[in-house]
């Protein structure tokens, strides 16, 4: 995959989003070493689903940290182009997430809950846990409700 030239990288970072309706927007951050010996940083990344099911790639930004500042100042990047509108749990992410979109609804990135959960584990149990916590949720997303 080739790069965007850099002045068709601008206008994807300035391109209005209020004709966009999402049902998900998901927020996430990677950390990559930006130049040789330099210590990791984070790049944000913002992508959502539409209403009508498209996957949509909505923002990145270079951010000093995973802060909160630094989320709510992408995030305010996205609502001054329009967006409208669940986070991982990060405690600097809910805190930009709650002071930029306060009615949202949240929900807790399941695979960042389930390393949480087998991080707990005994490594000699964590195969079984794993599978015992995705049989659940499937469970759960076909209507399962009790024991």
């Amino acid at each position: 995959m080739q790069p965007l030239p850099p002045q068709e990288f601008s206008a994807w970072t300035a391109r209005r989003l209020d004709g966009l309706e999402l049902d998900y927007l998901f927020l996430d951050a990677s950390m990559f070493k930006m130049h040789p010996g330099a210590r990791a940083e984070p790049v944000l990344a913002g992508w959502g689903i539409t209403t009508t099911g498209a996957p949509v790639f909505l923002a990145l930004a270079a951010g000093g940290s995973e802060s909160t500042d630094a989320w709510a100042d992408f995030l305010d990047e996205l609502t001054g182009r329009g967006l409208r509108v669940a986070s991982d749990g990060a405690a600097e992410l809910l805190a930009a997430v709650e002071a930029t979109l306060p009615r949202s609804l949240r929900q807790r990135c399941l695979i960042h809950r389930s390393r949480n959960v087998l991080a707990k584990v005994p490594t000699q149990a964590q195969t079984e846990i794993r599978d015992a916590y995705w049989a659940v949720l499937d469970r759960a997303s076909r209507g399962w409700r009790g024991m």
